[in-house]
């Protein structure tokens, strides 16, 4: 095959479409890469935080809210039941008081026996209402206070009780249940309506001391000398009278019931308390006309006191179930909005991964399509720099006008295959394609070893051109361009055509070195052509050269004797239309040792030689050429 063949650097079209497609992706939390799994889980841990912290927070005040809710419920619960004992309670209270009235009513044998077990049975009734029982000392136990009442209605219905034991026996357990009352309230004292419920112990109290007040002044009516029933008389209605202004300062509801119904109206009490004065005064004489005016005065006050005590208590009952309900709708809203702040952050966090994984799907997709886009756009500078040279083709792709450029050496080279026509003619169409495929990927291979260009290629024409520069030791281009005829010339006679194996290919070529003008012609399909008498020469030096050998010109001669390590054989002079005669020559080979040792001048003086322009070409396959 010849002596051994330097290649040339590889081409930079890959390293500038790397260079010029790459994306620099920022590493860390805060700039993950979504194409990854890791990255995507950065992603979605990024996207979480923001919307998780707001969710959280609310989750937390609705957490606090619900607990309040929670909270408020069970007191606004544990306060209507101690209203409602305490309420049951003061209905006890009530139904006792008028059972001893009507008890003493009996012993004066005002009342049948037949009313008095009727209020027997009510009072009974009443006070196995109550739910809670919380009586101290000897009444404690329900079934034993019960059992103790039904032995005093015996022992009463049999008359073997006086009015005195049978008032000491009901005050008693009045005053039980009155302290039972104040234990009770503990809970409602914390709610709006402690001040209702406040007048309505003191109603109880009031009903209650305005009652003992009556019994002993009817007493002291009676006894005048008994100092007993007068002092206690004096001492009741005090703490009655007394009552009645804290209850209309503590309570504004019991104030405008008091005002609307006209109840214990200033004269009525002015004369109840006229009485009173009179009571004290041991001296005074008390009609009995006017003991039964005041008698019925005290009645009215208690009919009074029970109208008030009804309003208050429904009063309280309507608004402690207000209460009640208001914190079970509150309670029902809360729970409804912590039950959808706790499902918000599951719906957030699904949707989250649901849009980090479109995202993490759309730039996987991306990414895909990035590549796809990379290679075409390769191929389509691949295919742009088959037709032009690299750096005409940045030009243009920049929008950039491009000039025609004038090279004062050029190189070039033509070759034919000798007896195309036959082997065309012993061939089918797609046999001959085939056939120059081979051929053409034999030339293209062996011009990449090299710093060539190649030009065109026509039928069986191939075209190639060396264009010296700057960079090169003078006359390189001529070195490079014999070399590859070599090269070519010698890898020929090893070429078998496949389809004609008996038949030998032969190449014909010619080679000259001389001034060119480049540039791009035509617009729809720009081509990059070489114009100048150069050209017509190298032609001619092909077209009249002979197989197998390689053809050159005088000019061509005088280069390489410049740049040595070449054989050549004079061939005799040549008519070149235009020219005139001129001396040609056959180029025969290399010397081996001047050709190694050339190589290393040309290596050590490359970068010395710096005194024209810098130019560039680019093969039409797609390689880029610096020369």
């Amino acid at each position: 095959m010849g002596n051994k063949i330097i290649p040339t650097r590889r081409s930079s079209i890959a390293s500038d479409i790397s260079k010029g497609s790459t994306v620099d992706i920022k590493s860390g939390f805060c700039n993950a890469d979504p194409i990854t799994k890791k990255g995507k889980q950065i992603q979605t841990v990024q996207m979480l935080v923001i919307p998780l912290i707001p969710i959280v927070i609310l989750l937390g005040q609705a957490i606090i809210c619900l607990a309040r809710s929670i909270s408020a419920k069970n007191f606004t619960e544990k306060a209507y039941e101690e209203t409602l004992v305490v309420i049951e309670y003061g209905n006890t209270i009530d139904s006792i008081t008028k059972e001893k009235d009507l008890v003493i009513e009996y012993l004066d044998g005002h009342v049948s026996k037949g009313n008095l077990t009727s209020r027997f049975e009510i009072t009974t009734k009443v006070m196995s209402k109550i739910t809670i029982w919380s009586l101290k000392g000897i009444y404690e136990d329900r079934l034993a206070v019960r059992s103790q009442l039904q032995q005093v209605h015996f022992v009463i219905m049999n008359g073997s009780l006086s009015k005195e034991q049978v008032f000491v026996f009901y005050d008693d357990l009045v005053n039980e249940f009155s302290i039972a009352i104040t234990i009770l309230s503990k809970n409602v004292d914390n709610t709006k309506i402690w001040r209702d419920l406040l007048s309505y112990k003191f109603l109880i109290k009031m009903q209650k001391n305005f009652d003992i007040a009556l019994y002993f002044g009817k007493q002291s009516f009676f006894n005048r000398s008994d100092t007993y029933f007068v002092q206690n008389y004096i001492k009741y209605n005090f703490l009655a009278f007394s009552q009645v202004e804290v209850s209309k300062e503590i309570s504004s509801i019991l104030t405008a019931e008091i005002e609307k119904h006209n109840l214990m109206e200033k004269e009525l009490m002015d004369e109840i308390m006229y009485f009173n004065v009179k009571m004290s005064n041991e001296t005074s004489i008390i009609s009995y006309e006017e003991f039964l005016k005041w008698k019925k005065n005290v009645k009215e006050v208690l009919i009074g006191i029970e109208k008030l005590t009804q309003t208050i208590r429904d009063y309280i009952l309507k608004v402690s179930k207000d209460a009640k309900s208001n914190n079970n709708v509150q309670l029902g809203g809360v729970s409804f909005l912590f039950a959808i702040v706790l499902l918000l952050g599951p719906i957030v966090i699904i949707l989250i991964d649901k849009i980090t994984a479109t995202i993490h799907n759309y730039a996987l997709g991306l990414s895909g399509k990035t590549k796809e886009l990379r290679m075409e756009k390769k191929r389509s500078d691949e295919l742009l720099y088959q037709m032009l040279p690299k750096s005409v083709a940045l030009q243009l792709k920049l929008s950039k006008r491009v000039s025609a450029e004038s090279f004062n050496s050029v190189t070039i080279y033509f070759s034919d295959i000798v007896g195309f026509t036959s082997i065309s003619a012993k061939s089918s169409p797609m046999q001959v394609i085939q056939f120059l495929n081979s051929l053409y990927y034999f030339f293209d291979t062996a011009i990449d070893r090299y710093d060539a260009y190649k030009v065109e290629t026509i039928g069986d024409a191939y075209m190639n051109v060396k264009i010296c520069d700057i960079r090169l030791i003078r006359k390189r281009h001529v070195s490079e361009i014999s070399s590859l005829s070599l090269d070519l010339l010698n890898g020929i006679k090893e070429f078998d055509i496949q389809h004609l194996p008996e038949e030998t290919l032969r190449l014909r070529i010619g080679i000259h070195t001389g001034p060119v003008v480049a540039g791009v012609v035509g617009s729809k399909m720009p081509r990059y052509c070489l114009f100048g008498d150069t050209v017509n020469i190298a032609n001619i030096m092909e077209a009249t050269g002979v197989p197998m050998k390689i053809h050159i010109s005088e000019d061509t001669m005088k280069c390489l004797e410049s740049f040595g390590g070449y054989l050549t054989e004079e061939r005799s002079e040549r008519e070149i239309p235009g020219k005139g005669r001129m001396m040609t020559h056959f180029l025969k080979g290399k010397m081996d040792t001047r050709s190694s040792k050339n190589r290393g001048i040309i290596s050590a003086t490359r970068s010395k030689n710096r005194e024209t322009p810098l130019t560039e070409v680019v093969l039409s396959n797609g390689r880029t050429i610096d020369n």
